[in-house]
């Protein structure tokens, strides 16, 4: 479905080669994507710096680890079998937990390492944000 997705920013903001909005559109896939989906992308407009692999299959992983804590309990891995997520014999829907996740998150939530090396670092320029303007 990226490959669509990006067709559409390109319907939207025209030819992403060129496009001032080009270092705002940015795309984050799973560590599982079809073969050269990524090149295909870059070769759509998309800066590569932009294009995101997570290490792990699923965004999930990467939410905040307090706030898992807080839904899941301490201690172990997720774990996603199709549209379930599970720790410690909790399990959710994931469209529930990003529902729970996004109300529990502030402005002073610590981010997963991951998704704030990889995401926060591609978006905060993007922005004209300096690293150093993230709450810690």
């Amino acid at each position: 479905r990226v490959k669509e997705l990006v067709h559409t920013a390109k319907e939207l903001l025209g030819d992403l080669q060129t496009s001032p909005y080009r270092d705002r559109v940015i795309v984050i896939l799973d560590s599982v994507h079809s073969s050269g989906l990524k090149s295909k992308i870059v070769q759509a407009g998309v800066p590569e710096r932009n294009v995101v692999v997570w290490p792990k299959n699923g965004i999930e992983y990467f939410y905040p680890p307090d706030i898992m804590n807080r839904i899941f309990g301490e201690g172990g891995e997720i774990s996603i079998e199709g549209d379930t997520v599970s720790r410690n014999g909790i399990s959710f829907n994931k469209g529930e937990l990003v529902s729970r996740v996004v109300a529990a998150t502030t402005e002073t939530t610590i981010m997963h390492p991951t998704f704030t090396e990889q995401v926060l670092k591609v978006v905060e320029p993007s922005l004209g944000l300096s690293p150093n303007a993230r709450a810690v």
